[in-house]
């Protein structure tokens, strides 16, 4: 059964079997509520357990496939962007700054369910510390706010540029 899948995926110490497993379950899993979970468990497992944010990442967007309004997964990406400033720069300054654009992306989208909304709004007010100042955009060539912006390294996506007010 897909439980029991789960249930060897996460007792198992070797990272190519729980993903089967993980993989078999949401496979078998006929109910799609249950089939997100069991993609966020993967994600946080691969998050926790492998140290990859890019598989983490890819099975939170698994499980918001599987469960559309679901803010959970935009939430948990959220963060995996937000924590990213020191992979992705030098833990400060513009390059680590930028994450938090893509980051403030996936809490905007978490918001709109109104389980997730509290908590994605607190990541908003805490981050809107760390959005790079209209004078560093500047120093990179970036002139206006609202411009598209790609977000490089592991994060790899299209955002909006936003200024630290």
């Amino acid at each position: 059964s897909a439980i029991y899948a789960i249930v060897v995926a996460l007792n198992t110490s070797d990272a190519t079997t729980a993903k089967k497993y993980f993989d078999l379950a949401i496979k078998l899993e006929t109910d799609n509520n249950k089939r997100a979970n069991y993609a966020m468990k993967y994600a946080k497992y691969a998050k926790d357990r492998l140290g990859s944010m890019s598989i983490a990442r890819s099975y939170a967007l698994k499980a918001s496939a599987f469960k559309p309004d679901w803010g959970e997964p935009y939430l948990f990406i959220g963060n995996l962007y937000a924590a990213s400033g020191k992979a992705c720069g030098p833990g400060t300054g513009f390059k680590s700054q930028v994450v938090v654009w893509p980051a403030m992306d996936m809490w905007e989208k978490a918001r709109k369910d109104p389980d997730s909304a509290p908590k994605a709004q607190k990541q908003i007010n805490k981050y809107k510390e760390f959005l790079p100042s209209k004078q560093d955009c500047f120093m990179s060539g970036i002139t206006e706010e609202g411009q598209a912006f790609t977000v490089a390294c592991w994060i790899n996506v299209s955002t909006r540029v936003r200024f630290k007010q």
